[in-house]
């Protein structure tokens, strides 16, 4: 009997399994599908209003030297002395002496014609003297007529000797002029920036002897666009720019290195060339404060301009490569505009409102696969803009 009990038992397992089997095949199994929840893109953006604000440009330009002179001699002659502050890279103040041509020939020359001038002066007196000596001849002997002729009364004798005396009184200044352009001097306060002559040195007139420029006076020339021309305004309008304001500077190598000018006006100009005119910014004693700017530096400058009205301020990184503005409308959308960019400041671009919004939640940081229409979630950013 024990020998039939693993038979039976697996008889029974088998049984079971089967029951089982058809239990799990009969019954009804029902699909659990949960909804899927569609979830927009969320975008960061700031609002922004309409309103008015001052235009100000930015423009980068080079100073250069408002005076800048060749040094030429007047007379010929060997250089016999050379002041230290005439060479590169010294400053010489307003006449001061930089080198001297021998002037032995000239002081004899003005010696002469010094003497020629006494001589002339002296004919002249005794000239007068014969004039005065006949009219009174002729009024004795006359009887009242006039003379037939002028050289009577020695009138054309007494045009000569004054002419003479002219004639000399030139001469004499020539000699003196030549024997002061024997000392070459600095015609302004000037820096040196070049130097061709040296002890011994045997010059003639028109030599150029080293080149300076004015250290009392810098000029900055800015090429500003027609549409930064009309922002700024100079040319009669109420609101515009006026000459005289301040306009701070700054390196384009260094930022720490700044400095104030006075604009001045605008050329009178439009390049053939680039289109744009010139805005000139004087910078007075550029080379007496603790930065020093020098003819040749690169500086970028920022001039107030006109108020701009209708307009609105969004953040630079608001705007694409493409130069499109993308928004949340009021449905949650993303929208694109591509502004007109009237100027920027401080991080901001400042664009012409659109028509009909008082009000535009701009995208920071927008990327180009964006698509008008999508459904987005707006985020407020930390940056505020008004």
């Amino acid at each position: 009997m024990k020998k039939y009990i693993p038979i039976v038992g697996g008889f029974t397992f088998l049984a079971i399994a089967f029951i089982i089997s058809i239990l799990m095949f009969s019954w009804p199994v029902t699909a659990s599908v949960q909804p899927k929840v569609f979830t927009p893109m969320p975008v960061s953006v700031v609002p922004a209003k309409s309103g008015s604000y001052h235009a100000s440009i930015q423009a980068f330009g080079k100073a250069s030297p408002y005076w800048k002179t060749d040094i030429v001699v007047a007379v010929s002659g060997r250089v016999v002395s050379l002041s230290p502050s005439f060479d590169c890279g010294q400053r010489a103040e307003k006449n001061a002496l930089l080198a001297v041509i021998e002037d032995v020939e000239y002081r004899s020359i003005l010696a002469a014609r010094q003497r020629e001038l006494a001589d002339a002066k002296l004919a002249y007196v005794q000239e007068q003297r014969k004039v005065s000596q006949a009219q009174k001849d002729w009024k004795r002997m006359g009887n009242g007529r006039k003379p037939s002729s002028p050289l009577v009364l020695r009138k054309p004798q007494l045009e000569v000797a004054a002419a003479q005396v002219r004639a000399a009184e030139g001469a004499q200044a020539k000699a003196l002029n030549d024997v002061e352009n024997t000392r070459i001097v600095a015609p302004y306060g000037a820096a040196v920036i070049e130097r061709k002559i040296a002890i011994g040195t045997y010059v003639t007139s028109g030599t150029v002897v080293g080149t300076v420029y004015g250290t009392d006076r810098l000029e900055v020339r800015f090429p500003l666009t027609e549409e930064q021309c009309r922002l700024l305004a100079l040319d009669g309008n109420d609101n515009a720019t006026e000459r005289g304001n301040a306009i701070p500077m700054v390196s384009v190598t260094d930022p720490n290195d700044k400095w104030v000018g006075t604009l001045t006006g605008m050329d009178m100009e439009i390049s053939d060339k680039t289109r744009q005119r010139t805005a000139i910014v004087r910078v007075d004693n550029p080379l007496d404060g603790d930065q020093l700017l020098l003819p040749g530096s690169f500086v970028k400058a920022t001039i107030s301009g006109v108020r701009v009205e209708n307009a609105i301020a969004a953040p630079e990184n608001s705007l694409t490569q493409n130069g499109n503005l993308w928004f949340v409308d009021d449905s949650n959308s993303l929208q694109c505009i591509n502004p007109t960019v009237r100027f920027r400041k401080d991080g901001k671009i400042y664009i012409d409102a659109p028509a009909e919004i008082e009000q535009l939640n701009i995208v920071v940081h927008p990327m180009n696969t964006y698509l008008a229409g999508t459904a987005v979630t707006p985020l407020q950013s930390e940056m505020i803009y008004e």
